[in-house]
C-alpha cells in the first residue's frame, strides 16, 4: 500500500506509482517511498552581515517539496535520499547563499519592520537557483532576530555614558546657577557697602565743615 502524501520511487526500472495498492516482485526491483507534501525545517543560528556590517543571528522556518515532474530527474541524480537529507545537504546550504546575500542589502532596522518585502525577495531568488535541482520552496519565515552579545554591551555601555554625560551636565548647570545666584548677591552686597560708604563720607563731610549750616547742626 502506498498512502496518500507519497509516491513510490523504482529507480530500477525508472518508474514513479501514485498512491494506491500494488503488486510487485523484490527480485525484480527496489523501492523507496517519496512525500508529494510540502516538507518543512527550521535553520537555526544563521549568521549574516546587515548593511552596517552588523553580523545578526537568525532562525528560519522553511517550506518547500520537490517539483513532482522532475522527481525522477532529482532522485536519479541525488539517489535515494530521505527527505531530511534533501532538506540538509541540497535545499540547506543553497537557501542560505541567497539569505546571506539578501540581508547584506537590509539594515538591522528594516530586517525587523521589512519581513514581508524580505520574505518575497528570498522566495523568489531562492526559486531561481533551486528550480536547477528542481526543489520549489513554498514558504520562508524570520522566526528571530539576534543582535551580537558584543553590540548589545557597547550598546548599553554607550546608553551608560550618554547618561552619566546628561548627569554631568545637569550638575555643571545647577552648580552655574548656583555661582550666578552667589556672584548676584555679592555685587548686591558690595553696592549696598559702596551706597553706605558714600552715606557716612558725606556725613562726615558735614561733620567737619567749618561753616555751621542747618544739616550740620541737624547731624549733631
Amino acid at each position: 500500500k502506498i498512502g496518500n502524501w507519497y509516491v513510490w520511487v523504482d529507480l530500477k526500472n525508472n518508474k514513479i506509482i501514485p498512491p494506491g495498492y500494488f503488486l510487485y516482485s523484490p527480485l525484480k526491483t527496489t523501492y523507496f517511498l517519496s512525500p508529494t507534501n510540502n516538507f518543512d525545517f527550521e535553520i537555526v543560528e544563521v549568521t549574516a552581515n546587515t548593511s552596517e556590517e552588523l553580523g545578526v543571528t537568525l532562525d528560519y522556518r522553511v517550506g518547500f517539496k520537490i517539483i513532482d515532474e522532475k522527481r525522477l530527474d532529482f532522485y536519479n541524480k541525488y539517489g535515494a535520499k530521505n527527505i531530511q537529507l534533501v532538506s540538509s545537504d541540497i535545499v540547506m546550504p543553497r537557501l542560505l547563499e541567497s539569505i546571506k546575500w539578501i540581508i547584506k542589502s537590509y539594515s538591522f532596522k528594516d530586517i525587523s519592520s521589512k519581513h514581508s518585502e524580505i520574505k518575497n525577495i528570498t522566495l523568489k531568488e531562492a526559486n531561481a537557483i533551486l528550480k536547477d535541482v528542481w526543489i520549489e520552496l513554498q514558504d520562508i519565515n524570520i522566526l528571530d532576530i539576534r543582535l551580537p552579545e558584543t553590540y548589545l554591551k557597547s550598546k548599553q555601555d554607550l546608553l551608560n555614558a550618554e547618561n552619566e554625560l546628561k548627569l554631568a551636565e545637569a550638575k555643571l548647570e545647577t552648580q552655574k546657577k548656583e555661582s550666578e545666584r552667589k556672584l548676584l548677591e555679592a555685587n548686591n552686597n558690595k553696592n549696598v557697602s559702596i551706597i553706605e560708604a558714600e552715606a557716612v563720607a558725606e556725613s562726615n563731610k558735614i561733620i567737619n565743615s567749618t561753616s555751621i549750616t542747618s544739616e550740620m547742626l541737624k547731624m549733631k
